[in-house]
C-alpha cells in the first residue's frame, strides 16, 4: 500500500504542473513528462540553456523525503548545478509548491541572464 502523504504530494505536484503550463509556455519553458506511475513522477523542464528535473519518489537513500528539484548547466564543458531544492520530513504541501515555484523563477532568471555581460 502506498504512503498517503506521498500519494497526496505526487497528486498535488501534478496538479501544480498542469496549472503552471501557461506560465511555462509564456516563458518558453518546455515540459516533458519522463515517467508518471504509482511509484514515481519525473518531469524534465527545458529552459533553453538550462535543464531541470522534478522527481517525486520514495527513495531508498537520498537527501530528500519525496521531492527533488535539480537544475544544471554546462560551463566550459563541465556540468554545473544551477539550483537544487529537496523536501524534508515535516514540510507542508504548501511549502513544497511554493519552493517549486521559487525554483522555477530562480532557474528562469539564471537562464535569461546567463549570457548578459
Amino acid at each position: 500500500m502506498n504512503d498517503p502523504v506521498f500519494v497526496n504530494i505526487k497528486k498535488h505536484v501534478g496538479q501544480w504542473l498542469k496549472s503552471s503550463k501557461e506560465k511555462f509556455n509564456s516563458n518558453n519553458i518546455l515540459l516533458k513528462t519522463l515517467r508518471d506511475n504509482e511509484n514515481c513522477m519525473c518531469v524534465e523542464l527545458n529552459f533553453g540553456k538550462v535543464l531541470a528535473e522534478i522527481l517525486i519518489e520514495k527513495p531508498k537513500f537520498a537527501p530528500y523525503r519525496y521531492v527533488s528539484f535539480q537544475a544544471g548547466d554546462i560551463i566550459n564543458g563541465a556540468p554545473k548545478m544551477v539550483y537544487s531544492w529537496y523536501d524534508q520530513e515535516g514540510i507542508s504541501l504548501e511549502s513544497i509548491l511554493e519552493n517549486l515555484d521559487k525554483a522555477i523563477d530562480i532557474v528562469w532568471e539564471y537562464n535569461n541572464t546567463k549570457d548578459v555581460v
